[in-house]
Formats: structure tokens, sequence, C-alpha cells
């Protein structure tokens, strides 16, 4: 029987080759120490600082360590959660477009963040700020918007759903919901990228009003070169 990777080089913990496991390898830090420390988390804790979102672009070439840096990054926050009481999120989307709708980054974003989750906070938010509605259209949310968060509400966290809620789920992801979301109170579908970002922002707001962070997310995208 020849000799594997594994055997040859007596590696532990199961590992097969050189690779890093993803995210199971998170805490681990392989390469780009200078780059990590002393710009990106750094830059984390300056924008916290100042009370602002974190905002940054990871771009590069394949297999430079994108995804595990964003890991890294999950892993460091999760840590410091005390200090950064944010829900750090990573989502994968596929190739955008001049055509493509705001709703295919919002929508792998909500199901990444769960229902379950979304109504426990809400039912939170209500705890802070008893009209929900009212708030989150002071806080700069669309009426449609709220009130599509509104109906979250009916369902109580640990139970399961009633149909109007999935549908205002899934009214809020985008989707048309047709004739049963009508009859459910809800309008028309959210097909601008303004009503969109308002789903972003009323879960911010929320996050904020409860935990006094924020919602972060990351995608990264790879180089491309053309001759």
């Amino acid at each position: 029987m020849p000799l594997t990777l594994e055997d040859w080089f007596c590696m532990k913990n199961g590992r097969s080759s050189f690779l890093p496991r993803i995210p199971e390898d998170a805490e681990l830090i392989f390469c780009h120490d200078q780059v990590l420390n002393g710009e990106i988390l750094a830059s984390i804790e300056a924008t916290f600082a100042k009370g602002e979102p974190v905002k940054m672009l990871v771009y590069g070439d394949w297999g430079v360590g994108k995804t595990h840096l964003l890991y890294h990054i999950q892993y460091w926050l999760k840590q410091k959660e005390a200090d950064y009481p944010v829900t750090p999120l990573i989502i994968e989307i596929g190739d955008l477009t001049k055509v493509s709708r705001f709703d295919e980054v919002v929508r792998p974003f909500l199901n990444k963040l769960g229902l379950e989750t979304i109504i426990q906070l809400i039912n939170d938010y209500r705890g802070v700020k008893p009209n929900v509605t009212l708030a989150l259209r002071d806080a700069g949310v669309s009426s449609q918007v709220a009130e599509a968060f509104s109906k979250l509400l009916l369902a109580a966290p640990g139970s399961s759903p009633p149909p109007d809620v999935l549908r205002a789920f899934e009214y809020l992801k985008g989707k048309n919901v047709g004739k049963a979301g009508t009859g459910s109170g809800l309008s028309d579908p959210l097909n601008q990228s303004q009503d969109l970002f308002d789903v972003l922002k009323a879960l911010g707001e929320m996050h904020r009003a409860v935990r006094g962070g924020g919602c972060c997310s990351w995608r990264t995208r790879q180089r491309s070169w053309r001759t």
C-alpha cells in the first residue's frame, strides 16, 4: 500500500494534505500576518471606534487565502464579541452583472441569518420599541418593509411560524408572493434596490437597538485577467 501524505509527513488531527480546512482552521494565520493585523483588523477596530459601519473589499487571485481570511475575521469577531457586538455572516453568491437584482445579495443573507433568528430579533426589538412599524419607519425604513417585518411578530420565538409569517419572509427576500401575499396585507413586491436595501437597514436597526452592534457580511471577489 503506497504511503500517503498523511503518513509520510506524520500529519495529525486526521489531515490528509497541507491545504487549510475551511472553516475548521479559522483561528489559524498562515501568512499575510502584517496585512491582517496591521491593516484589516486595525481598520475594523478604528471603524467601530468611530461608530461607523464596516465596509471592506477583499480582492485577489484564486488561492491566495481570501475565503480563509474571512473566516478568520469571523472567528476574531466572535472571540471579541463583548467589544464588537455583531453577528458576522459569510455568504456565497454567484457573479453579479449589470442586470443583476439586489435580491441576489439580500436573499442568501436572509437565508443564512435564518427566519428563527429574525423572529427572535424582532420580538426582542419590540421589547425595546413597542411599536415596531413606527420605530422602523422613524429609522428610515420604508412603510412596506416595516409592515412586512411587523408580520413576523405573528410567530413566537421557538414555535412553528404560520403561513403569513413564511410569506412575509419570502416577500422580504424579494419574491413575488402573489394573491396570498396581498391577502396577508403585503403590498407590491420589493423589486427596487432601495426597497431591498431597507430590508438590510431594518435588520441593522433592530440589531443595533437590541445588541448595540450590527450585522456584518463579506463577499470576496477573485481577480480575473483578460489577454
